[in-house]
């Protein structure tokens, strides 16, 4: 891709700046090169390098600038480019190290951490056994006490009960809302006018069923079960099996 630059900028851009600076430093007998412009391009995709995959990148091409024929006079300088290597691998070093006693570190912290844990459990049960059950005395020691259990009421029917039909014949898929402190649920279906069945299910909210009498009015219904016992039954859906 080239680089359109203003005519009234181009002398500024930064571009251009290094590349004059560039052929400055070259001497002028080395401005024409013994072989042949084949359209070559130099490529190196930095970005994306991890520290260490970098660092042996710019060392391999270090290495490969020693005493280069084609390159007498680098451009920054072996020494200067050398350095910054050398600094750059000073720094991967030290947070290496830094990494590697920050992961010994936090076990540490964890397993302390457990310990902690596992010390303030038994001060819970001591506390416990010595307040037998009073409130003052346990606050007095700077732990919670525990909210008392409210009972919850009669809960209502589940809302939004939906039949829908499966892609195999005579399959239906019942599905409902939640209803907040719901145990679980009761479902009751049936062909109309006949005695239903009534399935309990522990917390589901969905339930597929094979209705086997094709043809023919199913109705279901679904309550809900908590503390206080069973709700009412929602209102009832009808469906054809089919």
């Amino acid at each position: 891709m080239k680089t359109h630059l203003p005519l009234d900028s181009a002398s500024s851009h930064p571009l251009v700046t290094d590349l004059a600076a560039t052929q400055t430093s070259i001497p002028a007998g080395r401005m024409v090169l013994p072989f042949q412009n084949d359209g070559s391009k130099v490529t190196m995709r930095l970005f994306g390098r991890s520290d260490q995959n970098l660092l042996t990148f710019g060392r391999v091409h270090f290495s490969a600038m020693e005493d280069n024929a084609y390159f007498l006079e680098p451009s920054p300088s072996q020494a200067s480019f050398g350095s910054t290597l050398d600094a750059f691998a000073e720094d991967c070093a030290e947070v290496m190290a830094l990494k590697t006693a920050l992961t010994a570190a936090v076990a540490r912290k964890n397993a302390r951490r457990e310990a902690l844990i596992k010390q303030l459990d038994r001060r819970a049960c001591y506390v416990q056994s010595i307040a037998y059950g009073n409130k003052q005395v346990i606050l007095s020691s700077a732990l919670g006490v525990q909210r008392a259990r409210q009972a919850v009421g009669p809960l209502p029917p589940p809302s939004g009960l939906q039949v829908v039909p499966g892609i195999s014949e005579g399959t239906v898929t019942l599905t409902w809302d939640k209803v907040k402190h719901a145990l679980l649920y009761y479902l009751e279906y049936g062909v109309e006018g006949e005695k239903p069945v009534q399935l309990s299910l522990s917390g589901r909210r969905k339930k597929k069923l094979t209705l086997p009498r094709l043809g023919a009015m199913y109705v279901f219904r679904i309550a809900t079960a908590g503390t206080s016992g069973q709700s009412n039954w929602s209102a009832p859906v009808r469906r054809i099996a089919g």
